[in-house]
C-alpha cells in the first residue's frame, strides 16, 4: 500500500474510488482540478485504486506527482467500492467530503457554490446538487425538481425531497465519518450511508447552479448497468439498504418518518416498473415478491400512492401487493371520490391516487369510411374496471335530436403493461364504433362517464390516424363524404357530403 502524507487545511475532500476506468478517469480528475474555487488552495483529492489492472494506476500516480500536497493516492488489492470509500473516509482531511465515481464529472462551480451555501448556513451539514445524465443519453434526474432554488430543506417539513445519492452531496466531515459503508453491499451501497446521515442531520441544503454529471456508458459495462444480473440486487439491497433505512429511522425517531418512507418507495418504484425476471428461478421470484411486499407493508399508503416514480397502474399494483390483493381485486377499489381518483380499500378511507380531471383523452388510431358509415377506433386509458366506464359518442345533426351511441370497451392483450416480475396489468381499453352517415352534415363528440361522472373528452390522434392533434384544420375524403377535424380543441370530428367546391375551400384553409 502506497500513501502520501495528508495535507491539512482543505475545505473540500473528493474521494474517488478507481477500478479499471482508464477511459474516463482523467476527465473525472480534471473536473476536480478545474474547480473555480481554486484546486491547490481549497481542494483535496483522495484517489483509492481498488486493484485496477488497466492504466488507471498510472493516471493516479501522475496526478499525485503533479499535486503532491493536494492528492492522496492509495493503491490496494480489490475489495470493492464500499471498502475503497471507507479507506477514503479514513484519509480525507477536508471540512466537507464528497464521493465522485471515476467515470463521472462535477461541473466547475460546484465547490464555489457549496462554499457560499455553507458560509451562509454554517449549521447545515449536508448540501446536495442535482444530477444530470450524459453519455448514452442525456436527461435530468427525475428528482431534480427540488433544485429550482437554493434553500435549506428538512426531513420533517419536506418529506417529498427524496435524496439517496452520496455522489451529489457534500457532507461535513464530522457527519460523514459517523457511518461507514457496509462492505458487504455491492449495489446501491451509498443508499443507506447517505440516508443515515440525512436522518442524523435533519436539515440539508438543496443547491441550484451546478450539477453532478452521471455518465451512462455506451458500453453498458458500469456496475449499475450489470446490477440486475446479480442476486444481490434482488435480495441484499432491499434487506440491507431499504430495510436498514426504515430501521434506522425507527431507532432515531420511534417510527419510519414519511421522508424515509418516501426515499425507500421511490427506489422501490424502479423495481415495480421492472418486468424482467430471467435471473430468478420460481422459488427466488416468490421470495423476492414476499420481500418487496414486506417492505410495502411498512410504508404508509400515502407514500405508495404519491411516489413520483410510478404511473398510477404501478401504484395500484403496489397498494394491492401490500394487502395481498391481486390487481383485479385492488382495481375494484378505485373510485372517483370528490375531487380525486382514490383507492378505497380499508374502512372507506380514501387513498388519493391523482386529482380528478373533468377531461380525458380518447386515442384515435383510425377513422375510416365504410359504405354509408364512419368507423372510429382506438384506445382510452382507464384505471377503473371497464364495467364502470361508459364511453359515449354523441352525434349532433342540424334540427335533429342528439344521438347517443355507446362504445364497447375491450381489454385486449395489447392493452396490458408489464410490471413487477412479468405481472401484466391493464393500462388502457380498446374501442371501435360505427356511426351511420345520414342527415349530413354531422358533428361527433366523445364523452367518458366514470363512476357516473361525465368527462368531456378530447381526441388525441395517434400516428396512424388521418389527422394530427397539432393541426388546426385537416380533412380526408373518399369522393362521397368529407371527414374533417374541427378547430384547435380536438373535441369535434365533422362529416359532410362531398362536393368539389367544399373541398377547394378546405384545401385553401390548409395553406
Amino acid at each position: 500500500m502506497e500513501q502520501s502524507n495528508p495535507s491539512n487545511g482543505f475545505e473540500f475532500s473528493f474521494i474517488m474510488p478507481v477500478y479499471n476506468t482508464e477511459r474516463y478517469l482523467q476527465e473525472a480528475i480534471d473536473s476536480i482540478l478545474h474547480q473555480t474555487i481554486g484546486f491547490e488552495k481549497h481542494v483535496q483529492l483522495v484517489l483509492i485504486d481498488d486493484g485496477s489492472s488497466d492504466g488507471s494506476p498510472d493516471i493516479c500516480q501522475a496526478t499525485k506527482d503533479r499535486f503532491p500536497n493536494n492528492v492522496i493516492y492509495i493503491r490496494s488489492e480489490n475489495k470493492g467500492v464500499s471498502a475503497a470509500r471507507n479507506t477514503g473516509l479514513q484519509n480525507a482531511t477536508g471540512t466537507y467530503i464528497n464521493f465522485i465515481d471515476s467515470d463521472d464529472l462535477w461541473e466547475p462551480d460546484a465547490c464555489a457554490l457549496a462554499h457560499e451555501f455553507f458560509s451562509n448556513s454554517p449549521n447545515v451539514a449536508v448540501a446536495a446538487f442535482g444530477i444530470r445524465y450524459f453519455g448514452r443519453f442525456t436527461r435530468e434526474h427525475a428528482l431534480n425538481f427540488k433544485f429550482k432554488r437554493t434553500k435549506v430543506a428538512s426531513v420533517f417539513t419536506d418529506p417529498d425531497h427524496v435524496l439517496y445519492h452520496a455522489v451529489s452531496c457534500f457532507v461535513r466531515a464530522d457527519f460523514a465519518k459517523r457511518h461507514a459503508f457496509d462492505e458487504g453491499v455491492t449495489i446501491s451501497e451509498d443508499f443507506l450511508w447517505i440516508g443515515k446521515i440525512l436522518l442524523d442531520a435533519q436539515e440539508f441544503g438543496v443547491l441550484r447552479g451546478a450539477e453532478y454529471l452521471y455518465r451512462k456508458r455506451d458500453e453498458l459495462d458500469s456496475a449499475i448497468d450489470g446490477s440486475k444480473t446479480s442476486l444481490d440486487y434482488y435480495f441484499m439491497t432491499p434487506r440491507v439498504s431499504y430495510q436498514g433505512l426504515l430501521d434506522y429511522s425507527k431507532q432515531r425517531y420511534g417510527r419510519a418518518i414519511p421522508w424515509a418512507q418516501n426515499v425507500v418507495m421511490f427506489d422501490l418504484g424502479w423495481r415495480i416498473k421492472d418486468s424482467e425476471s430471467d435471473v430468478l428461478d420460481e422459488q427466488q421470484a416468490s421470495d423476492y415478491l414476499e420481500l418487496i411486499a414486506s417492505l410495502l407493508q411498512q410504508l404508509d399508503d400515502e407514500a405508495i400512492a404519491q411516489t413520483g416514480n410510478l404511473y398510477s397502474e404501478g401504484k395500484i399494483y403496489a397498494l394491492g401487493l401490500k394487502r395481498g390483493l391481486s390487481y383485479e381485486e385492488i382495481r375494484d377499489c378505485i373510485h372517483v371520490h370528490g375531487d380525486n381518483v382514490c383507492v378505497i380499500a380499508d374502512e372507506d378511507k380514501p387513498i388519493k391516487l391523482k386529482p380528478y380531471s373533468p377531461s380525458t383523452a380518447i386515442n384515435v388510431e383510425q377513422i375510416a369510411l365504410k359504405g354509408a358509415s364512419v368507423v372510429i377506433s382506438g384506445t382510452m386509458g382507464t384505471l377503473l374496471p371497464t364495467k364502470r366506464v361508459d364511453l359515449t359518442f354523441e352525434v349532433a345533426r342540424a334540427g335533429k335530436k342528439t344521438q347517443v351511441n355507446h362504445a364497447e370497451l375491450l381489454e385486449t392483450p395489447d392493452c396490458f403493461s408489464d410490471l413487477f416480475l412479468g405481472q401484466s396489468v391493464p393500462a388502457k381499453a380498446r374501442y371501435s364504433i360505427e356511426l351511420p352517415l345520414n342527415d349530413l352534415p354531422m358533428e361527433i363528440r366523445a364523452f367518458a362517464v366514470l363512476d357516473g361522472r361525465r368527462h368531456y373528452s378530447e381526441f388525441k390522434y395517434l400516428e396512424d390516424a388521418p389527422f394530427t392533434s397539432e393541426q388546426e384544420a385537416a380533412y380526408f375524403t373518399d369522393g362521397k363524404y368529407i371527414v374533417r377535424k374541427v378547430g384547435k380543441s380536438n373535441r369535434v370530428i365533422a362529416v359532410e357530403q362531398y362536393n368539389r367546391k367544399r373541398e377547394r375551400e378546405l384545401k385553401k384553409a390548409l395553406r
